[in-house]
């Protein structure tokens, strides 16, 4: 990451290098790369590419050839934060980065001054709408910038009815909106985001050299810090997912890769058969191109293999000779999965001339929970009553039951058993009454 930093004393650059790198055993895997406004003048956009974010604190003025370099820096994924302190040009800040350029959220004006604050009101700085930098403050409230001091800042005006910035830059896409992360007390922004094509902008009107404020010393601004570095790096990761109608794009350099690549397409059940596709181009222009409407307008048999949502792979094969597996999430367009409710005429219409009859849900119960729909009730639960009746007499009938002749014979033969037994017993006695 580089870090620029206007003031001689580099107060801000210190601040941000100790929060992003803090040495000992903490890493947080950015290497800050300390460099003076100087460094900016002879900056190639090869250079410049090397980085995964930029960080520009109180730089005075910054020319027109860095502001493109930028541009096309931040459009191509990259990171750009922005601490404007006392020393910046402002005329110049507009006139080279705002405009299509749209490097600047907006106008920067002058400088407003915040009033000293009592002990009953809130803290200088407040948060803005809810916004993943301030995610692990957001259950703190205003209140984790309680002892964070603010005196001055810049303000921040819309961006300019007809912006055309000098270099003839007419890039005329939609710009994104400007979201207000931390606020002012008396409401006016502090701190924005804004994306510029794959990258994005974040932009805090006020420095770090600490005549205007002393947040650089706040645990919040290290919290603050780190979130906004990841978040300025997650925009130049390479996209996880893509729609199934726009495929896949992907570059591969021919010194890096070499021959065809395998696709992978997403399957409900097995087998998953590869499809073999040729990258186009040569040199560092080389890049893999799988379009589902190109197969269409030139007759390929692959097509609706590519239109199926799900997990796709790409193998490709590195000149070391190891091969590569790149997943990729192929997904539909938010609308058409939309399940917002259609009207009932809507789909009379579509579906004429058949006659189509709705039935509201209150209607249904009424159908089924109504006098008509007790008496039915009754009559399936006699019906019911009766099947298992029956079933009980066949059961009966159909088991094996002994005679009653057998039945009687029992407990009589138990009984002259008995009685048998019985007169043995009295016989005995009698014996030895008569032996004494």
């Amino acid at each position: 990451m580089l870090v620029v930093d206007g003031d001689v004393g580099g107060r801000g650059a210190f601040h941000v290098s100790s929060v992003l790198n803090p040495g000992g055993q903490v890493r947080t895997g950015a290497i800050p790369d300390l460099q003076t406004p100087g460094f900016l003048r002879s900056i190639t956009a090869e250079q410049l590419a090397r980085y995964r974010a930029v960080y520009l604190l109180n730089v005075p003025e910054v020319s027109d050839n860095v502001a493109v370099l930028l541009k096309d820096y931040v459009n191509a994924g990259g990171g750009l934060f922005w601490f404007l302190g006392p020393s910046i040009n402002r005329e110049l800040y507009n006139r080279t980065l705002g405009g299509t350029r749209r490097l600047l959220p907006g106008v920067i004006g002058e400088q407003a001054e915040l009033p000293v604050r009592s002990a009953e009101v809130s803290p200088d700085v407040i948060l803005g709408r809810p916004h993943p930098l301030i995610e692990p403050l957001l259950s703190i409230g205003d209140a984790a910038f309680a002892v964070v001091g603010l005196t001055n800042s810049w303000t921040l005006g819309a961006p300019a009815a007809d912006p055309t910035p000098t270099g003839g830059d007419t890039n005329t896409e939609a710009a994104s909106p400007v979201r207000e992360i931390l606020l002012r007390r008396d409401g006016r922004p502090l701190v924005t985001q804004h994306d510029v094509g794959r990258g994005r902008v974040v932009t805090s009107l006020v420095g770090l050299d600490g005549s205007w404020t002393n947040w650089s010393g706040d645990p919040t601004f290290v919290v603050f810090l780190l979130q906004a570095n990841a978040f300025l790096w997650s925009a130049a990761s390479p996209p996880v997912e893509s729609l199934v109608e726009e495929g896949i794009r992907r570059s591969l350099p021919a010194d890096s890769f070499v021959g065809d690549v395998s696709f992978l397409p997403p399957v409900n059940e097995p087998p998953r058969v590869a499809v073999q596709w040729t990258p186009k181009g040569e040199g560092a222009a080389r890049e893999l191109v799988i379009s589902p409407m190109d197969e269409v307008i030139s007759g390929g048999s692959d097509v609706d293999s590519l239109l199926v949502p799900g997990i796709a792979e790409t193998v490709i094969s590195g000149i070391d000779g190891q091969n590569r597996v790149t997943p990729a999430a192929m997904v539909i367009s938010v609308g058409e999965s939309d399940l917002t409710r259609v009207p009932a005429e809507e789909i009379r219409r579509a579906v004429q001339p058949v006659d189509v009859r709705f039935v509201t849900a209150g209607e249904l119960a009424e159908q089924f929970g109504g006098p008509s729909g007790s008496a039915t009730t009754m009559v399936l639960l006699a019906l019911l009553t009766l099947f298992l009746a029956i079933e009980q007499i066949l059961a009966y009938l159909s088991s094996y039951h002994p005679p009653a002749a057998v039945r009687d014979a029992v407990p009589h033969l138990g009984g002259l058993a008995t009685a048998a037994g019985t007169g043995t017993l009295s016989g005995a006695a009698a014996a030895r009454r008569h032996q004494r």
